[in-house]
């Protein structure tokens, strides 16, 4: 059964596409081409670095690659942690609920900002120390997960925002979403003191499979690698720009363990692809999150972390298997001196998954014979594979025996003590510690580019006042992601179930909070609290308390074993008085989970008559765990992907027909025959048009007709993934045809096609078996659009290059002409500067649309002005508010009155900062200014960021 466009996100289509019009395309329209890896060169930045790292010891150096964990909350100088950071020079710390690290519960914010608080004074009173006359420290850099979906994948809930995983922003197929996830999650927990953020998840879910056996889940953006990618991508520039920079990112899990077949936290899985393969499928997503892109810097992943995963003759060496990437360098150099990697990886931070999961132990017990963990091994093994940060968790060798103050915290001393070792005896060794520190101190100096306690230490009011501020959000994302799996469509959801469960009818919850997982997730009734919460007598009054009640998967299970069992009578009476079963669908791991499979088995073979019951799936977790013959005894089967709160409403909601499905599966789905590579295909039942771009002034000479096409939608009712080609024909009335073509972005694609000299023309665009309607031309001393319909001539006074006129493509998508002309742009239309002089006639063959003269309309403000005098800034008339800072006025103000001229970096730095020693300014700060500049600009109207970073040279204002 092949699936319908969903009628809903078709109409929405429009606006999903301008959604993402204005930064996808500007991303699109910048040269993609990865430059090799440049030289260690002497910039104040790195010649900064250099000297930090000249005056740290051997013992400072090693610890700077070390990240640990501790039990508990006690930072005070008398704790394990302390002595890990003062006596073992410890630079960054993971920070998790399970330790007790996180106390979720009371005053959370406080708790936690008082926490990272102390961890940076134990680090400014082991690290200070001066640069000339500028004192300063490292501090450390404090991570946690935070995937979303509660426990165990996120650390911090209590008062938090409760994000939903990355399968449900995936199902929204909506970027804006991942960013606004992105900014939730920075803004909220940097708020508190957390500066590392191991995540987002980036692995390509391309075959799901159902019942454990590794399956990554709901952490994964779904199965398209494009998708995941952009996704990906807008939840890193989130990230960043919530937290004003005060976040790294740590991408995983490099280079994607998404088709591998076991967790790779308990055994080393090996995949079995080439090359091109994984560069096609796994890698592409750590290739867009790693593209460097001075107008989408925030959407630059800071760091990767590199999974315990091996490979199957990837290199071509003749050697059957890699060993793990994580801990061999000719497989981990095999993937990073790749072009789209080897220029990012050159100044970002590397780090390898934690070095104490079983999955390594039982590697090197394969490998050694030996069951003891060989931690120094391990720890040598990770830095000289090219590991920057080495996570020392999990560092035990007896399960039976993990106490961390008897076992684990004496082999983090003695590792990190053999580093010291090694350091001073082996010059290899020494050599890649030393590089690995310099990406640590630069990663650091990003984040606080004075590298001063103010700066680092937070305020536990503002840490609470930012806390759980995006329940309005997580709402939205909820309703976009609502996916409807069972029926095909909503007209027959509605015809299948026209309203919801109404009193006196009996509703039986079946739920699987403990018996689908290895701990409680919520308490048992949790589903039923909400339910009467909305539609019982404090609600809307639909449902009373007794037409609820509650069963577990536990208690199904053994029903169906032994029916007739006493024992099982409640819950037979339950299920033989239900009008309405509603099954709660979360994990599913028959191994080491038996209940978890009740529900299949009771749609396989239930005791009792089905017929005259309303069956309900909604899928809390992947929806892919029922057979298209389990689907088919449903009424209705949705999929909302996480546990929140918004989400359980959401589904209710979708129950009760108060919530109408617009989201797609991100993911496969076999039990209702739904394949994503076919999904993201161009939809055959789509109507494509092609128009006219463009006017005559704009034109070079009369031999091409520029043809713009779109938006080329999915089977989803989405932009098709960028690059899908888009074949433009001109068919002349003498029977000669011309043709061209172009590549979409967001779903638009333009070609500028040859004529063969005056006559009329049809013109068509096409993409595989889809054709676009007819547009008729005629060429002779001009081109004129005669069907289907005229198009009005948009006047554009916005864009950079003094302004531009924009025919029928703003038309065509419906958008403003600013966001034409930077759409032209992106699908290769070349637009032309209007001439300042009034326009002479038209020369012979330029080509107009026939329309009525449109009055020249008065001239524009200018695109920026910076006023010395006033210190305001006006982009297009209107002036930026809030004014600039003084640092970024001076900034813009030097380049403004040098506009067209390129300004050297420290040019530039001394203008800026006048009473700062040149080396005492890193790179970072004044990327970081440039950046917090080019925002201001955006946010006061400005279409595109008038700055342009020219590389190795310094920067130049064009407007």
């Amino acid at each position: 059964m092949k699936r319908s466009p969903n009628p809903v996100r078709a109409g929405r289509t429009a606006s999903g596409v301008l959604r993402a019009l204005a930064l996808a395309v500007l991303v699109a329209a910048c040269a993609r081409i990865a430059e090799p890896p440049r030289a260690h060169a002497q910039t104040p930045a790195t010649a900064f670095i250099d000297r930090v790292l000249a005056s740290l010891s051997v013992d400072e150096r090693v610890g700077q690659l070390v990240m640990v964990n501790f039990v508990g909350d006690d930072v005070s100088a008398q704790s394990d942690v302390a002595t890990l950071i003062r006596d073992y020079k410890a630079g960054s710390v993971l920070v998790t609920a399970s330790n007790g690290n996180v106390v979720n519960r009371g005053d959370t914010p406080g708790q936690l900002a008082a926490l990272t608080n102390g961890l940076q004074q134990r680090a400014f009173d082991t690290t200070r120390r001066a640069d000339g006359s500028n004192e300063y420290f490292l501090p450390l850099l404090i991570a946690t997960d935070n995937e979303g979906d509660l426990f165990p994948f996120t650390n911090v809930t209590n008062g938090y925002t409760a994000v939903p995983n990355n399968m449900t922003i995936g199902a929204t197929w909506s970027k804006k979403h991942a960013q606004a996830t992105g900014s939730i999650v920075g803004g909220e927990l940097s708020a508190a003191g957390i500066n590392m953020l191991l995540g987002p998840v980036v692995d390509v879910l391309d075959n799901p499979r159902s019942g454990g056996n590794g399956d990554i889940g709901t952490r994964s953006f779904g199965g398209s690698p494009v998708w995941v990618g952009e996704l990906g991508r807008a939840f890193v520039r989130g990230v960043h720009e919530g937290s004003g920079g005060r976040m790294l990112t740590v991408a995983k899990h490099f280079p994607g363990h998404g088709g591998s077949d076991r967790s790779t936290d308990n055994e080393v899985p090996t995949v079995n692809k080439s090359l091109d393969q994984l560069r096609a499928s796994e890698l592409a997503p750590f290739a867009e999150v790693d593209r460097q892109d001075d107008a989408d810097a925030n959407g630059t992943t800071d760091g990767m972390m590199v999974s315990h995963i091996r490979y199957r003759n990837f290199l071509g060496t003749g050697a059957p298997f890699t060993p793990p990437i994580s801990l061999d360098n000719a497989a981990f150099n095999g993937f990073m001196e790749l072009p789209e990697f080897a220029q990012w990886r050159a100044g970002h931070l590397v780090m390898s998954d934690s070095l104490g999961v079983p999955a390594v132990k039982k590697w090197y017990a394969q490998q050694t014979g030996q069951p003891a963990f060989p931690n120094r091994t391990v720890v040598k093994d990770a830095l000289m594979a090219g590991n920057d940060l080495l996570p020392l968790i999990e560092f035990y060798s007896d399960p039976e025996h993990r106490g961390w103050k008897d076992n684990q915290l004496p082999m983090i001393e003695d590792s990190i003590q053999y580093m010291r070792d090694q350091y001073a005896a082996d010059p290899d060794f020494r050599r890649r510690a030393d590089d690995a520190v310099r990406h640590v101190i630069a990663a650091k100096l990003k984040l606080y580019p004075e590298l001063q306690l103010a700066q680092v230490q937070v305020d536990a009011t503002k840490a609470a006042a930012a806390a759980g501020q995006g329940a309005d959000e997580m709402r939205s994302l909820s309703e976009d992601a609502l996916t409807l799996l069972q029926p095909p469509t909503v007209a027959e959801l509605r015809s299948r179930l026209p309203r919801g469960p109404q009193s006196p009818e009996k509703v039986l919850l079946v739920e699987c909070w403990e018996d689908c997982y290895p701990y409680r997730v919520m308490a048992k009734a949790a589903l039923q609290t909400q339910l009467l919460s909305m539609y019982g007598p404090s609600g809307t009054n639909r449902l009373q308390a007794g037409d609820v009640s509650t069963i577990s998967f536990g208690e199904l299970d053994a029903w169906l074993a032994k029916p007739a069992d006493p024992a099982n009578a409640a819950t037979a009476k339950a299920v033989a008085d239900a009008a309405w079963m509603v099954f709660a669908l979360t994990e599913y791991n028959p191994t080491d989970h038996p209940a978890s499979g009740a529900v299949k088995r009771f749609l396989d073979a239930s005791p009792v008559d089905l017929r005259n019951k309303n069956l309900v799936a909604i899928a809390y977790n992947v929806p892919y765990h029922l057979d298209s013959t389990e689907v088919s005894k449903l009424s209705a089967y949705f999929a909302v992907y996480n546990k929140t709160q918004a989400a359980i409403a959401t589904g209710f909601r979708a129950l009760f027909g108060e919530a109408t499905p617009k989201g797609a599966s991100p993911v496969n789905v076999s039990g209702i025959f739904y394949n994503v590579a076919e999904a993201v295909q161009p939809d055959p039942a789509q109507k494509l048009t092609v128009a006219l771009f463009g006017q005559a002034d704009e034109l070079t000479d009369a031999k091409t007709v520029p043809l713009v096409a779109g938006p080329v939608l999915d089977r989803n009712g989405n932009p098709v993934p960028d690059g899908a080609t888009v074949s433009f024909t001109l068919a002349k009335d003498d029977g000669t045809t011309t043709s061209a073509s172009g590549r979409t972005t967001d779903g638009l694609a333009g070609a500028q096609v040859a004529t063969s000299g005056a006559g009329k023309y049809t013109a068509t665009a096409s993409v595989g078996s889809i054709t676009s309607s007819q547009l008729s031309l005629s060429v002779s001393g001009s081109a004129t659009a005669v069907a289907p319909t005229p198009a009005p001539v948009v006047r554009d006074a916005s864009s950079s290059d003094g302004g531009s006129s924009i025919p029928l493509l703003a038309w065509l998508i419906g958008v403003p002409s600013g966001l034409a002309v930077v759409a032209a742009a992106a699908v290769g239309i070349v637009l032309y500067r209007r001439r300042a002089a009034p326009a002479a006639a038209s020369p012979a063959g330029a080509m107009e649309p026939a329309v009525a003269a449109v009055p020249e309309p008065p001239p524009p403000p200018p695109a920026l002005l910076v006023d010395g005098d006033t210190r305001r800034v006006y982009v297009h008339g209107n002036e930026a508010r809030p004014p600039l800072s003084n640092e970024q006025f001076r900034l813009l103000h030097y380049l403004f009155e040098r506009a067209g001229k390129v300004v050297g970096r420290e040019e530039l730095v001394q203008h800026v900062w006048p009473d700062a020693h040149l080396e005492g300014v890193s790179e970072e700060a004044l990327d970081a200014l440039v950046r917090r500049v080019r925002e201001r600009i955006v946010q006061a109207g400005g279409e595109r960021s008038y700055i342009v970073t020219l590389r190795g040279q310094g920067f130049r204002l064009d407007t």
